[in-house]
């Protein structure tokens, strides 16, 4: 493992989620956190092909009751502090839980619309990745992107957009299919004023399912929003 990159003590982590497990409606019965383990599945690493280091940063464990990914949500920050606001659980393909279950469940107490997903604290004084998705983040850190943060969809909200105004160099990548677009023209619209560059994913891609190199040659590439409302139309601009 890389210098300077040890995975943290997760006692703090597991009485964490422990506390979310007790309290979450969605959590089968009967409870029992032993069946939760504190090791990311296989999938992750050989399916997804993240690396061990970054599953266990971002605490992924295994459900073994639903046989599902199970997810920490981490409330983006600046402070130093990881909060935990929720918990995500992900089906595994061809698993039982893909027949049972929708690919996301989130927890009940999480409110997506203020959330913006982090693995660890941000650095103000470095450029922010917004993506859309907890994979994308995942993979992100992967490709060395660790000033990263997903919106939880394609909308920014209030919330999220006065946290990302603090910031001042902001890089959005959002997908390139109609929900992304949309929600790109509209983050242009709202963060007048933030040093803004938008990734153009072909094929309506985004980072997660894209090799390193591709990744950060768009990144590379990422154009002004003035440039990119050039390139799309009225109709796609506005759904």
């Amino acid at each position: 493992m890389p210098q300077g990159s040890e995975v943290p003590e997760d006692s703090d982590l597991r009485a964490e989620v422990e506390r979310r497990l007790h309290a979450d409606e969605r959590t089968p019965g009967p409870y029992n956190l032993g069946a939760y383990d504190p090791d990311p599945p296989e999938y992750m690493h050989s399916g997804r092909h993240l690396s061990w280091e970054v599953l266990r940063r971002a605490g992924i464990m295994y459900d073994q009751i639903t046989d599902r990914v199970l997810i920490p949500i981490w409330q983006a920050s600046i402070d130093g502090d990881r909060r935990l606001v929720g918990l995500q659980r992900r089906v595994i393909p061809g698993s039982s839980s893909e027949r049972r279950y929708p690919k996301y469940d989130n927890s009940n107490d999480m409110r997506k619309s203020e959330v913006l997903y982090a693995i660890e604290p941000l650095d103000l004084h470095r450029p922010l990745l917004v993506v859309e998705s907890v994979m994308s983040v995942l993979r992100a850190w992967d490709y060395g992107f660790r000033n990263c943060v997903a919106a939880m969809g394609s909308h920014l909200s209030r919330a999220q957009l006065d946290f990302i105004r603090m910031f001042d160099d902001v890089v959005l990548w959002f997908d390139g299919d109609e929900s992304g677009i949309r929600g790109t023209a509209d983050a242009i619209r709202k963060l007048v004023g933030v040093n803004l560059l938008i990734v153009c994913p072909k094929d309506s891609r985004d980072i997660d399912d894209l090799p390193k190199r591709t990744s950060m040659r768009l990144m590379a590439s990422a154009v002004t929003p003035v440039e990119w409302l050039a390139g799309h139309s009225d109709n796609q601009v506005r759904g």
